[in-house]
C-alpha cells in the first residue's frame, strides 16, 4: 500500500475556497429563512412583531412599512446563526474529495437543514394554533391580552407588565 498522490496546492485553495463560500452561503441562507419567517408571524401575529421585535431592534420609529422592519428584524436576528451552521455542514463537507463534490454535498446538506428548520416551524404553528383555538377575542385589550402575549414573546417584566 503506497501514499496516496500527494495534494497540488492550487485544490487546497479551492477547497478552503469552497469552505469560506458555503459559510457565507449559510449566513446569507440563516438571514433570508428568517426573514420569511417573519413575514409569517407578522401574517399570524403582528402585535409580536410591532409591540416587542420592533422595540428590541430600535425600530419603532423607523419610516419603513411594517413588512420591510418585520424583515430587517428577522435578517439582524439570525444571521449569526449561519455562521455555526455553515462552519459545521463545510467541515462535514472535508470527507469528500475534491473541492468540487465538497460544496455540491454541502450544499445538499445545508438545503437538508433548511428542510427540518421549515418542517419543525410549521409543526409549531400549526401547535400554536391547536392550542389557541378557544381563546375569545373578546378577553384581548388593544390586541393584546395583558401579560400573556408578552410572557410567550419572554418579555415579561418582574411585576406580569409588559417590559418597556
Amino acid at each position: 500500500m503506497g501514499m496516496p498522490p500527494p495534494v497540488e496546492e492550487a485544490t487546497i485553495v479551492k477547497t478552503l475556497l469552497a469552505h469560506a463560500l458555503l459559510a457565507v452561503l449559510a449566513v446569507l441562507v440563516a438571514g433570508l429563512y428568517r426573514v420569511v419567517h417573519n413575514q409569517i408571524s407578522y401574517t399570524v401575529s403582528p402585535e409580536y412583531i410591532t409591540r416587542f421585535k420592533f422595540r428590541q431592534f430600535g425600530l419603532v420609529d423607523t419610516p419603513l412599512p411594517g413588512r420591510d422592519r418585520a424583515a430587517m428584524v428577522g435578517f439582524l436576528a439570525s444571521w449569526w446563526m449561519g455562521i455555526p451552521i455553515g462552519l459545521l455542514v463545510s467541515a462535514a463537507g472535508f470527507i469528500h474529495r475534491g473541492y468540487r463534490r465538497m460544496f455540491r454535498v454541502s450544499l445538499w446538506s445545508l438545503a437538508i437543514v433548511v428542510a427540518f428548520a421549515l418542517l419543525f416551524g410549521l409543526c409549531g404553528l400549526l401547535y400554536g394554533y391547536s392550542k389557541t383555538a378557544a381563546i375569545n377575542p373578546a378577553d384581548y385589550r388593544n390586541g393584546l391580552k395583558q401579560g400573556l402575549a408578552w410572557q410567550s414573546g419572554g418579555a415579561r417584566s418582574r411585576h406580569g407588565e409588559p417590559s418597556r
